[in-house]
Formats: structure tokens, C-alpha cells, sequence
């Protein structure tokens, strides 16, 4: 994973500097006994409630990135990564 943003990132620094690097973080419920090991995984456990946006519970918002439905429907491998302008 490190490996694969860091390249994204120098890629896209290069290009526009004044760049900021999004990841997504997630927190998953302690009774959960096997962690998601792919994006799918990780859907079933949000939309049962096991999984949650990181810190929602303790700062509702704060940490939300818009399109995460959308995030959830991108094919991992092939649209993983990728780079949006907002002004």
C-alpha cells in the first residue's frame, strides 16, 4: 500500500505541488474476529455497522470524505488510486 501511494503522490506532486494526499480510515468493531482483507470485505462491515469512518462515533463529520458510496463501487484494482482537482 505505502509503495503504491508514495508513487501516486510523488507522480501528482510533481505535476501540481499544492496537492493534499486523502486516504480513507476506517475503525472496525472489537467483536469483529477476522479483518477485511479487501474493499468488499470492508462494504459488508460498513453497511452492518461493524465498520465505521474513523472517529465518527466521537466527532461526527469530521473525518468524512465525500463519495464514499462511490469509493465502495470502484473496482479496487483498477480504480484504487486516483487523483481529483477541487478548487
Amino acid at each position: 500500500f505505502e509503495t503504491t501511494v508514495r508513487t501516486v503522490a510523488d507522480t501528482r506532486l510533481a505535476e501540481k505541488p499544492q496537492t493534499m494526499l486523502v486516504y480513507r480510515i476506517f475503525e472496525i468493531d472489537e467483536k469483529v474476529t477476522v479483518m477485511p482483507r479487501d474493499k468488499a470485505e470492508l462494504e459488508k462491515l460498513y453497511d452492518s455497522g461493524n465498520a465505521v469512518v474513523f472517529h465518527s462515533k466521537y466527532y461526527p463529520g469530521a473525518h468524512n470524505i465525500e463519495g464514499l458510496s462511490d469509493w465502495f463501487d470502484k473496482n479496487s484494482t483498477v480504480d484504487g488510486l486516483f487523483a481529483k482537482d477541487k478548487q
